[in-house]
Parts: C-alpha cells; structure tokens; sequence
C-alpha cells in the first residue's frame, strides 16, 4: 500500500513539474508571460472537455495527453534531455489511461529511459504517428492541431510530429536545423 502511495505521488509530482516547464518553456520561447490557465480543471480532469492553445479536446485524458506530448516536443525542439524524460515520465502515465494509446505509453516509457537525446528522437517519432493516429480519430471539439514533417529524420526517411503552432521547431534536430521541416496537414 505504502509503495502504491508513493508511485501516486512520483506520478503527481511529475505531472506537476512537466505543466510547470511547459509554461516556462512556452513563455520564453514566444517572449510572453506565461499564461495561467485553469489549473484546477486540468489536473482534476473535472469536465470532460478541455483546452489547449486553442484546440478543445473532446475528452479530459486525451487533452491530458496531448499536453504531456507538446511537453516532450518542447523539450526535443530545445535539446532538454531530462526535460524530455520527466515529460515522457507523464506522457506513459496519462497514455495509459486512454483505450488505443497503448502505443504511446510505451513509446514514451522507451523516451523516458533513454540515455541519449538522439534515442529520444527515435522513439518520438514512432510516438507522434500514434499520436497522429489518435487525433484523426476526431479528438477535437474546436480548433486545430498541425502535423509537421521534416524529410531530413530518421536518416532520410522523415517523421512527423504534432504541434500547436505553424511556426516550426523542429524535435528531431532541434538547435541545429530548428526551422528544419513544414505543416504537412491540419488537423480539425
């Protein structure tokens, strides 16, 4: 009971801390103050619609999916090596919690684990088409999400990834090639 108690605090904190960098990350990356959203209603999951820099999720946990996502993304696109672990640490426990995203979960508990940025890399891109997958499935009530695609991934052979912005920042190359890619398809 006491080892089950402390896993259900790790996984909080760790939700707590990736909702934190996110907004941190957000902030200085679009040179705004970061923005408070309702905090309550996102870690409770209290109704069962939620949003996202303009997207509005049909469901609680997929939002909270995505959320965790776009956090791993940020930390690959400005190459966060334990950034990317804690919000692939949050992204295996929120996918676990949704039918069909078994795929996620385990891609991100591979990320999570991984020792080298590049490793990363490699299990996000299996991770986003999953991801993709699940978002033309109708997950959004309003708004948009983009898929971007840079051809020059995975030696050539390209990948995806989701984001909620046109404006590219790339996770498989991050500072080094980070306008490297495009918007490929939006996502409704």
């Amino acid at each position: 009971m006491k080892n089950l108690f402390n896993k259900s605090i790790i996984i909080l904190f760790s939700l707590t801390l990736t909702f934190a960098t996110t907004n941190c990350v957000y902030a200085q990356q679009s040179g705004m103050k970061a923005h408070h959203a309702s905090h309550a209603d996102a870690m409770t999951g209290a109704t069962s619609e939620m949003h996202m820099d303009g997207a509005e999720f049909k469901d609680a946990k997929v939002a909270a999916i995505y959320k965790s996502y776009h956090a791993l993304y940020e930390a690959l696109a400005t190459d966060n090596l334990q950034a990317a672990q804690k919000a692939a640490v949050s992204l295996s426990a929120t996918a676990k919690a949704v039918s069909g995203a078994t795929g996620i979960a385990a891609g991100a508990k591979k990320v999570a684990s991984a020792k080298t940025i590049e490793a990363q890399r490699k299990e996000f891109s299996a991770i986003s088409s999953d991801m993709i997958a699940l978002f033309k499935k109708g997950v959004l009530k309003k708004g948009e999400v983009y898929a971007a695609f840079c051809p020059m991934a995975n030696g050539g052979q390209g990948a995806y990834w989701l984001t909620s912005e046109k404006k590219i920042a790339n996770p498989y190359y991050g500072s080094k090639m980070s306008g490297c890619g495009s918007i490929k398809e939006t996502l409704k």
